[in-house]
């Protein structure tokens, strides 16, 4: 892998339309007719679970049996034929409601605006972003191979690098892009044992030193292999909702996914990627009356808010997904999900074990208390193996973590007081 050295600065992003320019419709949120069929679904499930719930057949928990036993019986005690219009009614609303969020969120005027940031190099299609000045402690940040990187450089009130800078440090963010050519025959050992350590070395010389790595989700468990893999260059590491043990708490979706796993391997040979869709299609999937709730929520809010603004903001980044080389993929699908490899001691990048009990150097593990995505018990099965840990539950979701109204009380500012504990020992 070709490291190049630039100087330029990032790319213009997308900027907001003047009040006169037509502000193009957006397509999402993708892919949109799996997202309305899945809030239709839940809503009209309901009709599906009445029945058996007035015949007292449905098995509640035991903390719910009391409660759902005294609404069943409220619900007998009404007349029926009404009870069933307003239900009826009720969904209809509803279902208009989720459609009328996501026709408003089409058509909304914001668009992403922020400062460009210098680009201090380049290799394939992955770039080191930099975010502070010269002469700061350098940090380097690893996002998600799955999503776009600006998640940490959202808006310009929910931007935690533009933040963390403003704290005196010096983030270079690993932007990865989108897989070209280059990346169509990229698997583990190319991202972290080429593209990330090249940036690693980067990171070192311009610090003069070792180096903290802040990674979030997937990009925590790619830090964890680059810290194994040169553990001599890593100062600390700050692990933000990484998933570790895959098999933990969600042995579910982890059965669904290796029963497609002969499927995948169809898409990925023909399309030699995962497609976006399908990664949509399957975070959906975790929540299948999110986008009901969120839509109809959203139809609600003043179009001009900050708040509608920071929904469209957060909407539009959940939209621009990447697609996965189709190797890296394989692995992901093989390794972790399929033969739980990280957890069991047995991944490998290179020759290298990525053994986390062995890296005895500072760290910090964010577990959100709300996170559907990455289990708490995934998370914890890493506080558990290394062994310098400090652990912090932020009482959040996945994404709201970073991006929150919360995210500076509950991440920012305990992670920025960490970080200058761990240079100044």
């Amino acid at each position: 892998m070709t490291m190049t050295m630039t100087g330029q600065a990032d790319a213009a992003p997308t900027t907001a339309a003047s009040p006169d320019t037509p502000v193009p419709q957006r397509a999402g949120p993708r892919p949109l007719g799996l997202q309305i069929l899945l809030g239709a679904s839940g809503l009209f499930g309901a009709f599906g679970a009445l029945g058996p719930m007035l015949a007292g057949a449905l098995p509640w928990d035991d903390a719910l049996s009391d409660e759902a036993e005294d609404l069943r019986r409220q619900i007998l005690s009404l007349d029926q034929g009404k009870f069933m219009a307003a239900l009826a009614g009720e969904t209809q609303n509803r279902l208009a409601a989720m459609l009328e969020g996501m026709r408003r969120y089409q058509n909304h005027g914001y668009r992403r605006d922020l400062p460009a940031v210098p680009v201090l190099s380049t290799a394939g299609s992955a770039r080191l972003l930099d975010y502070g000045e010269a002469g700061k402690p350098a940090v380097l940040v690893i996002p998600s191979l799955i999503n776009r990187a600006y998640i940490l450089d959202l808006t310009a009130e929910r931007s935690f690098l533009r933040w963390l800078a403003g704290q005196g440090f010096r983030p270079l963010l690993v932007d990865w892009g989108a897989p070209g050519d280059a990346e169509s025959h990229f698997g583990f050992d190319a991202y972290i044992g080429d593209i990330l350590t090249g940036f690693l070395r980067m990171a070192g010389n311009i610090q003069g030193g070792r180096v903290p790595l802040v990674g979030y989700c997937m990009g925590g468990t790619l830090a964890v292999a680059l810290a194994a893999l040169h553990p001599g260059h890593i100062a600390a590491l700050a692990l933000l909702a990484t998933p570790w043990d895959f098999h933990a708490d969600q042995a579910m979706a982890t059965r669904i996914l290796n029963l497609q796993q002969p499927m995948l391997r169809r898409i990925i040979k023909g399309a030699g990627t995962i497609p976006v869709d399908l990664l949509q299609a399957y975070f959906a999937a975790l929540d299948p009356t999110q986008a009901q709730r969120k839509f109809a929520a959203f139809a609600r809010m003043p179009a001009d808010s900050a708040r509608a603004r920071q929904f469209v903001a957060l909407e539009d980044w959940l939209n621009d997904g990447v697609p996965l080389a189709g190797p890296l993929a394989l692995q992901v699908l093989e390794q972790w999900y399929g033969a739980n490899l990280p957890q069991t001691g047995q991944w490998r990048i290179g020759d290298t074990a990525i053994r986390p009990e062995r890296l005895d150097v500072p760290a910090l593990i964010a577990m959100p208390r709300g996170d559907r995505i990455v289990p708490t018990a995934s998370s914890q099965a890493l506080a558990d193996a290394l062994p310098q840990v400090h652990r912090l539950h932020p009482d959040s979701g996945h994404i709201g973590m970073v991006v929150g109204s919360g995210a500076i009380a509950n991440l920012w500012s305990p992670l920025a007081d960490w970080l200058r504990e761990v240079s100044s020992g």
